[in-house]
């Protein structure tokens, strides 16, 4: 990853003073004019390129000084990339192809907001944010060089005299430009069902405090740990691991560690998500098979519709098997076959006669008039929609996307109301 510092040379009248990092106050940039400069001393040393992008008022008012600066400080000779001033939309397009233009695939990025005027910043965070899906970049470092907490700018020359006693702080402002992860993270959750990046990002920003006793809380534990039950849940939805959803422990797992995740303060952008959690999963409980009925409803509700009519299907086939368990262990009963079971039951439902053996029908006609005809009816049309999909609409009377969809919509509503 090549690491790339990109800048924008402002207009203004630069005094010279000391940039320091706050957490490490010992260690300052010397006596500079150009924040650049001491940007690429303090939190970009290690970047390969150096890419400063100058209106033509900057370029001639500060463009040779800088260069001269940097020179004096041993630090490579910066590239100047033009644009325009930003003055309407043309120009704000103009500005952002230039960047997306200079900026290498894959590159690791350090961000200098300090003379980036007016929307620059905004057009920027959105500008990263698009680099990073489309280039595979990575925001490594984001800063902004405070020289107004020394007070007016006409002001300091007078208050410091000696630019040695003007120290200003830059600040790291790379965790308010890492939300646009959140913001896609929490998106994928709420949108598609799956909290692989949310349970990624909760674990990363909380690695330093949980890797230290005295802020490794009970709160922070329990928000870590429900981030990695919401993970493995929307894992077992997207893969259709109906019998791992009817064995997890919803409760244990997710219920009851939310109200200590909710009073941890450390990710203040996951309290919206977390808040909607309790009525999301108040009516799952631990191993009941019954959750498959409400994992298929998640699937459903975000367009995970072959996940869907498999967890549901699944889970009719379970419930039977489990109804007609006795019976069932009689005709099979070693405990491996288990899969035996299922396959009487899921031919029982379809009513698939040649399944079982001649000496087995009476049975089979015994356990069939304990199953209401709605369900055999539901399950034959949950069948048909199931084969369209793995036959990729090759098949006889095919439905369409939209069809399906609401035909699964429908099929959990009944067997909501008949075996839940």
């Amino acid at each position: 990853m090549k690491k790339t510092y990109v800048s924008f040379l402002g207009t203004g009248t630069y005094k010279p003073c000391v940039y320091l990092k706050p957490d490490e106050p010992a260690s300052d940039s010397g006596v500079v004019t150009y924040v650049q400069t001491a940007m690429r001393k303090l939190v970009a040393s290690d970047a390969e390129k150096t890419l400063i992008f100058c209106t033509r008022d900057a370029t001639e008012t500060h463009w040779q000084k800088l260069c001269a600066e940097f020179e004096a400080h041993g630090l490579p000779e910066p590239e100047k990339v033009d644009i325009p001033d930003g003055s309407n939309n043309e120009e704000f397009w103009e500005i952002f192809k230039t960047v997306n233009e200079n900026i290498q695939e894959e590159a690791g990025i350090f961000f200098d907001v300090t003379h980036s005027l007016r929307s620059l910043p905004l057009i920027m965070s959105v500008l990263l944010n698009y680099l990073e899906v489309v280039k595979g970049t990575k925001l490594v470092g984001c800063y902004y060089g405070a020289f107004e907490t020394l007070g007016k700018a006409a002001d300091v020359e007078e208050k410091y005299p000696d630019p040695a006693d003007r120290r200003a702080p830059i600040f790291n402002l790379t965790p308010f430009f890492q939300l646009n992860d959140w913001v896609k993270a929490i998106r994928d959750f709420k949108r598609f069902g799956d909290a692989g990046d949310l349970n990624r990002l909760a674990w990363q920003d909380t690695k330093p405090l949980a890797a230290k006793e005295e802020t490794r809380t009970d709160e922070l534990l329990a928000l870590r740990s429900l981030t990695g039950a919401l993970n493995k849940f929307t894992q077992m939805v997207h893969s259709s691991r109906c019998k791992d959803i009817q064995d997890f422990n919803f409760e244990s797992n997710i219920l009851n560690q939310l109200e200590l995740a909710t009073q941890c303060d450390v990710l203040p952008q996951l309290k919206p998500v977390l808040a909607g959690l309790g009525d999301v999963f108040a009516a799952y409980q631990d191993k009941d098979l019954k959750n498959g009925i409400r994992a298929a409803r998640w699937a459903f509700e975000h367009d995970l519709i072959p996940q869907g009519y498999t967890l549901l299907q699944e889970t009719v086939v379970s419930y039977y098997a489990q109804e007609f368990g006795a019976d069932l262990k009689r005709l099979y009963p070693k405990r491996e076959d288990e899969v035996k079971r299922r396959e009487f039951t899921s031919a029982l439902l379809a009513w698939r006669t040649g399944s079982w053996k001649k000496e087995d029908s009476g049975l089979a006609e015994k356990l069939k008039d304990k199953i209401v005809p709605e369900v055999l009816n539901q399950y034959n049309a949950l069948t048909q929609g199931r084969n369209d999909i793995n036959h990729g609409g090759h098949s006889h009377n095919a439905r369409n996307a939209e069809k399906l969809k609401k035909d699964l919509g429908d099929a959990i509503t009944k067997f909501e109301a008949l075996l839940c």
